[in-house]
């Protein structure tokens, strides 16, 4: 049998396993004795070893005897789990069968980290676009069996409003990834889905909810001198018509490249609106404070729009 733990806060949570079956037959004080241990853990018989010739898994089902297990430490030395063996015979090992173990754990660690990197996207510090995928499918699955409430909220970053601007736009992509995170909760998980792309999964949210969180990003951006870029946003809500995570990113990025709302928050005129679903809020210069809008939901205006808005945005330098 072959098990990898990883440390979740004092609890040790199996990972990966192969031959262990069902896995409350790992009794946890194999991997907390491997966790505390420098080295390689070799234990060549569990009923003549006082740690564990006590346990329920060694003086019955499934009657484990033999263990070889090492620690999980990351580069800097932090434990994060454990990989072992063990089997239901006593055996021996050797040296070399430890070394080996601990070879195998550096493996495991380098891997996870590996995927670590690849789950995030290095230049905005966003989920990559397919942890993304991942993230909303396992929202959508939450939303079909207990029935929550969650909004996926879309941002494209269109092109810069200052002719003058020399600024790549990567690094508008960027410093909209640094505002996202100043703006939205930390139960919120933000990723990137294009090269000029940006979502944020709302959990637990309402339709007022997800105003308050738009409204966030609106009020927060800061006063540029020099430059300006337009953005679009759309939202969709988790619905069981939804498939997969690719179907709510696709709904959710409609909203945001409708073409029937176009109208753009300019800081300069007094009184502008803009379209949100099936409201319209009010961005009135007369209630700004500290340069920020303050938007206000009003009472819908004709037909309904799209989630969708369109907002000019000074960018952070």
């Amino acid at each position: 049998m072959a098990v990898i733990t990883l440390l979740d806060g004092t609890r040790h949570c199996v990972k990966s396993q192969r031959g262990l079956g069902n896995h409350a037959l790992l009794d946890k004080a194999f991997p907390a004795h491997t966790l505390a241990n420098d080295g390689a853990l070799v234990v060549e018989d569990a009923r003549h070893d006082a740690r564990f010739s006590n346990l329920p898994t060694v003086a019955g089902t499934p009657y484990h005897r033999s263990f070889l297990g090492a620690p999980l430490r990351t580069p800097d030395g932090t434990r994060i789990g454990t990989i072992c063996a063990m089997d239901t015979v006593a055996r021996s090992f050797s040296e070399i069968d430890g070394e080996i173990m601990e070879k195998l754990g550096k493996i495991t660690v380098a891997n996870l980290e590996l995927r670590l990197i690849a789950s995030n996207d290095t230049a905005t510090g966003a989920v990559s676009r397919r942890s993304f995928m991942d993230v909303l499918g396992r929202e959508l699955e939450r939303h079909r069996r207990k029935g929550t409430s969650s909004a996926l909220l879309v941002c494209h970053i269109d092109h810069t409003g200052d002719a003058t601007c020399k600024r790549e736009p990567e690094a508008q992509v960027v410093d909209f990834a640094r505002h996202f995170r100043r703006c939205m909760r930390k139960t919120d998980t933000i990723g990137r889905v294009g090269p000029a792309a940006l979502a944020v999964l709302l959990v637990d949210v309402g339709a007022k909810e997800v105003d308050a969180a738009i409204e966030r990003l609106v009020d927060g951006w800061e006063e540029s001198q020099t430059e300006t870029v337009t953005a679009s946003f759309g939202y969709a809500k988790a619905s069981d018509a939804f498939s997969s995570g690719a179907d709510w990113l696709a709904a959710a990025d409609r909203a945001a490249r409708s073409k029937d709302m176009t109208l753009r928050e300019n800081r300069a005129s007094p009184a502008t609106h803009l379209g949100i679903g099936n409201r319209w809020i009010n961005s009135a210069g007369a209630d700004r404070r500290s340069g920020n809008a303050t938007l206000r939901t009003q009472a819908q205006v004709g037909k309904p729009c799209p989630p969708s808005i369109n907002l000019t945005f000074p960018v952070y330098r």
